[in-house]
């Protein structure tokens, strides 16, 4: 669902969905740096997910709510995982 949301919500260029994605897990916009390293990961999982997309079928099938089909299946898995590395830095994650 984070994924929708930033694929809706998040604007039309990498940049703004990235900004949009850490603004609301983390409440701080990205450095340049962490721009840098998550395109570099998006750009990697959207050719995998070109390559083999039952593999981006299968990742989005999880879940309780299907997925909007509207979306382009390949787009949605690669920020699927940009979403999951978002949601297990340490900025989102609460320790007690």
């Amino acid at each position: 669902m984070f994924a929708e949301r930033i694929l809706k919500e998040g604007g039309e260029s990498f940049e703004s969905k990235i900004e949009f994605a850490l603004l609301s897990a983390t409440a701080h916009a990205p450095s340049e740096q962490v721009v840098d390293i998550l395109r570099e990961l998006y750009e990697n999982e959207k050719k995998t997910f070109a390559s083999e997309p039952d593999r981006a079928t299968k990742l989005l099938s999880v879940g309780e709510k299907p997925r909007d089909e509207k979306l382009d299946l390949i787009e949605h898995a690669a920020w699927t995982i940009i979403g999951s590395v978002i949601f297990n830095l340490d900025e989102v994650i609460t320790r007690g």
